[in-house]
């Protein structure tokens, strides 16, 4: 059972509607609340992040190296690690700060700079799962399959693909 890709959802909607209450606390008398809010939903994405991370970890095991999902793995792995970063270092800015005002614009450059990270790292993240089969029911199947040889290349490549039905 895919674990990883149900777990995502948490942190990816908490740093998503954060930067949501970030905008609207520009555009509300009396913003605190969003202000207080999108601290809070940062907190809970950065916790429940590390948890769809150490799941995703365990799904990733099985990808042999050098293969085009392995490849995708880790970029999904590195910017989803980014991502997590950048949330974290927006949180500790925050922290201490006056919570009665809109989020300042550092912070709300953070929160935009966390989505954008994301969208990519979900872009990555679906090629894994969907075109290499990673993490899905049945798993993925190693097979060769002819590629044409590029410059240099000496021939056929094993892709990590989803079991045919």
């Amino acid at each position: 059972m895919p674990v990883h890709p149900m777990l995502v959802h948490v942190p990816i909607g908490c740093w998503l509607v954060g930067l949501v209450f970030d905008i609207a606390s520009h555009v509300v008398a009396g913003p605190g609340f969003l202000t207080r809010g999108s601290t809070w939903l940062i907190a809970i994405g950065l916790i429940t992040a590390v948890i769809a991370g150490l799941v995703g970890l365990f799904d990733a095991m099985p990808i042999p190296p050098g293969t085009p999902a392995n490849r995708a793995a880790v970029i999904h792995l590195s910017l989803a690690t980014l991502a997590a970063l950048i949330a974290a270092t927006n949180l500790v800015l925050r922290l201490g700060g006056r919570d009665d005002l809109p989020v300042p614009p550092g912070e709300l450059a953070l929160s935009v700079a966390t989505a954008v990270v994301l969208v990519v790292a979900g872009y990555y993240g679906a090629l894994v799962a969907h075109r290499y089969g990673v993490g899905v029911t049945g798993g993925p199947q190693p097979r060769a399959e002819p590629t044409p040889p590029a410059c240099g290349d000496a021939g056929p490549e094993v892709h990590w693909v989803r079991p045919q039905r």
